[in-house]
């Protein structure tokens, strides 16, 4: 797995992208890394486009969503396209949402779609 991730601070967003074969452990490793140095304050876009074998599975990505979160409005877009990578953000998606009271994670097929969702205002800044 090639990930790696910066943030724009125009936008006040973590962009992180993972590319090539990914497995639970590299995702925890940079999820980690993640909070260890990045703001939680800041909306995440998480570009899992270039993918091209995930062992991440559906019960794995369930079991990070139900980790303790921020207190805070932050918002966390995933970027998926193909259609198993796409199931387990969306898996994410439900458990993480069935704790909270409002609907802050996104599930897109395209980085356009979810900066429309992430930054209404900004025009494809992350594309």
């Amino acid at each position: 797995m090639a990930g790696s991730y910066r943030v724009d601070p125009d936008l006040q967003l973590v962009i992180l992208e993972i590319t090539g074969e990914t497995n639970i452990q590299e995702v925890l490793s940079i999820v980690a890394a993640i909070r260890r140095e990045i703001s939680p304050y800041l909306d995440v876009l998480i570009d899992l486009s270039g993918i091209t074998k995930s062992e991440v599975t559906p019960a794995q990505m369930k079991e990070l969503a139900r980790e303790p979160n921020p207190e805070n409005p932050r918002r966390i877009a995933f970027v998926a396209v193909r259609p198993d990578v796409y199931g387990r953000a969306r898996a994410y998606q439900l458990v993480f949402e069935s704790r909270s009271a409002s609907s802050n994670v996104g599930v897109f097929h395209t980085k356009a779609e979810a900066m429309k969702w992430l930054r209404p205002s900004a025009r494809s800044a992350a594309t």
